[in-house]
């Protein structure tokens, strides 16, 4: 409702969406100041439906493109009729004004231009998918690095392990070796210590012996 009361301004952007036929022109309709048209494109036929812009309401308006605007206003007078009071459109029916312009051709080779754009788009797109597949496989190869290194991480840890414990192993080893050497040489020198008095007793006796016998027989 605001917008309808904004004059002149809103009703002429409303003019310029409205459907014209093909020719010099066509009259413009009230009805069409509440009242969407999807614009046809090249090719294509134009819709037979248009949009209601106060309640959003499709409304058929008949095939082709040259219709009347009866099925739009009978749409307006059953639903928004108040609408119509406040904003002084009370006719049913169209009113003559000023013909509408056709909207200008576009330029010859746009058409061409656009297919060339069209086409340097799909393969810009084209370069791009293969480039993210390649960069996908450089980084499944890069992954597969990663997990063969860190698998030859571990397993150097792993030995890393074992050749400390074995090297534990040999140095126990040769602590005990060391200890079993050294009661040994303990038990070597408390042998020697204990049978060297007894030699030392037999050797005196010994000599004890021959002088006495050799002083004997200087007396006789």
């Amino acid at each position: 409702m605001k917008k309808m009361e904004e004059g002149g301004s809103y009703i002429d952007t409303l003019r310029s969406v409205a459907p014209v036929a093909h020719g010099r022109g066509v009259r413009y309709s009230e009805a069409w100041e509440y009242f969407h048209l999807p614009l046809a494109h090249s090719g294509l036929p134009a819709s037979q439906y248009a949009t209601c812009r106060l309640c959003g309401k499709q409304v058929s308006r008949g095939p082709g493109s040259n219709v009347g605007t009866t099925a739009l206003w009978k749409h307006l007078k059953s639903m928004h009729k108040q609408e119509l009071e406040k904003s002084g459109h009370r006719q049913a029916g169209p009113r003559p004004e000023a013909v509408l312009p056709l909207p200008p051709s576009p330029p010859p080779g746009v058409e061409g231009d656009w297919g060339r754009l069209m086409e340097q788009m799909g393969a810009l797109a084209l370069r791009a998918s293969q480039r993210e597949r390649e960069l996908e496989k450089r980084e499944r190869a890069v992954e597969r690095r990663e997990r063969v290194l860190e698998l030859r991480k571990r397993a150097i840890e792993e030995e890393e392990k074992d050749l400390s414990e074995k090297r534990q192993e040999l140095q126990a080893e040769k602590e005990g070796l060391q200890a079993r050497l050294l009661e040994v040489c303990q038990r070597e020198n408390a042998l020697a210590l204990a049978t060297a008095p007894l030699s030392t007793l037999i050797k005196e006796e010994q000599e004890d012996r021959g002088e006495g016998y050799l002083i004997t027989k200087v007396l006789f």
